[in-house]
């Protein structure tokens, strides 16, 4: 269990990382037709998110009997669902400032570092109490990590569709 919620991390950091380092310091505070969010600002976005989740994989727990895995699939065909919209939680919603690459590089890096240690380290079979999830209820450590994979995936592909778009229509958010 653990070693593949690892390779699932180190994954999605890398396909993160690799086409967040493809935008170029002007790009990366570009929006496609000026609308939606910059790609400095899904990365503040998914920085945030990925704070959040922190929190709860190191917050209170309590031993479950049900499969750790048991909500990934369900998690999984939300997050990748890209015909969906879904709408950010208010503690996530990224900054409207202009973002430098280095400190949002730095900052993801920062936290995926953590993500791999609580992978590593903690129970991940054990329910994280803090947060209740409107869909799923309680999620395990496990499925937590999971749905930073997912989520992760998905904000990827919408970084790729503004790279698409800015590398053509260089519209600057005001």
């Amino acid at each position: 269990m653990a070693e593949t919620i690892l390779n699932d991390l180190k994954v999605a950091r890398e396909q993160l990382m690799q086409t967040l380092s493809s935008f170029s310091e002007e790009q990366l505070n570009l929006s496609p037709s000026g609308e939606g969010w910059t790609a400095a600002q899904v990365a503040d976005h998914l920085s945030k998110a990925n704070a959040g989740v922190l929190n709860l994989l190191y917050g209170k727990t309590e031993k479950t009997t049900r499969p750790a895995d048991e909500k990934v699939t369900e998690i999984k065909s939300l997050f990748l669902d890209f015909s969906l919209k879904f709408k950010s939680a208010a503690e996530i919603m990224p900054s409207e400032l202009p973002a430098e690459k280095k400190i949002i590089l730095n900052a993801l890096q920062v936290k995926w570092a953590a993500l791999y240690e609580a992978a590593r380290n903690l129970n991940l079979s054990e329910i994280c109490v803090d947060v209740e999830v409107p869909v799923w209820g309680m999620l395990t450590r496990l499925e937590w990590l999971y749905l930073v994979c997912y989520h992760t995936e998905r904000h990827t592909h919408q970084l790729a569709v503004i790279f698409e778009k800015t590398a053509k229509n260089k519209t600057i958010v005001s």
